[in-house]
This record gives structure tokens, C-alpha cells and sequence, in this order.
């Protein structure tokens, strides 16, 4: 008795090869596909793909060193205040004139509107 696999099967098998570099796997995976030629399509451009586009990983002592200053800039900036914006009160007070500033120009274009509709009727 022969078991037929899905497309998704075949193709989940196919990644898993490509993924861990598995030769048996992926001519396992080619096997499992000849019942579906347009999976073998695919295939192929999977494997394209990934002799293409090599994952790339940076040396051990880059990333080391990497760690270590952002370790570092994490502390400093603790140690700094962490990072929080501190405003001053005289920004507080601008941002207050200036609500009350728009707050009565408001005001008065809605007294000059009405003015003007009272003198029309």
C-alpha cells in the first residue's frame, strides 16, 4: 500500500532538509514530490533561493564586542537618569500662556461672530 503525502507535507519536509542541511532529507523530499509536479517547481526554487542567499552570521568577536558596549550604554544611560526627558517648570508656564493665549483669540472671534449675526437680524 502506497501513503500519498500533501503538498504542505512535502514542502514542510523539503524546508526542514534545507533548513538543517540535510542531503537525505531533501532527496527524500524529492522522492515524496513526484506526485506533484508543480511541488518540484517550487523545490527548485527553494534551493535556488538558499544557494543564493546564504545567511549571514557576524564573527563571535564582533558580536561579543557588540554586547559589551550596548551593556555599557545601558548602564550609563541608567546611571544618567534612564533616559526619561526632564522639562523645566518655565516650559510648563509657555505651554500654560500659550492655552490661554488661543483660549482668548478663541473668545473673541466667538463674541465677534455673534456681534455680527446680532447686527444682521
Amino acid at each position: 500500500m502506497r501513503r500519498t503525502f500533501s503538498r504542505e507535507d512535502v514542502l514542510a519536509e523539503h524546508a526542514e532538509a534545507l533548513m538543517t542541511d540535510d542531503e537525505g532529507r531533501r532527496v527524500r523530499a524529492r522522492l515524496l514530490a513526484r506526485g506533484h509536479p508543480d511541488v518540484l517547481a517550487l523545490m527548485d526554487v527553494a534551493e535556488a533561493l538558499r544557494a543564493a542567499y546564504r545567511p549571514v552570521r557576524a564573527p563571535d568577536t564582533f558580536r561579543t564586542q557588540l554586547r559589551n558596549e550596548l551593556v555599557s550604554s545601558a548602564r550609563q544611560r541608567a546611571l544618567l537618569g534612564g533616559g526619561k526627558v526632564r522639562r523645566s517648570t518655565r516650559t510648563y508656564w509657555m505651554l500654560g500662556a500659550l492655552a490661554s493665549l488661543i483660549s482668548v483669540a478663541a473668545g473673541g472671534v466667538g463674541y465677534y461672530l455673534h456681534r455680527r449675526s446680532q447686527a444682521a437680524s
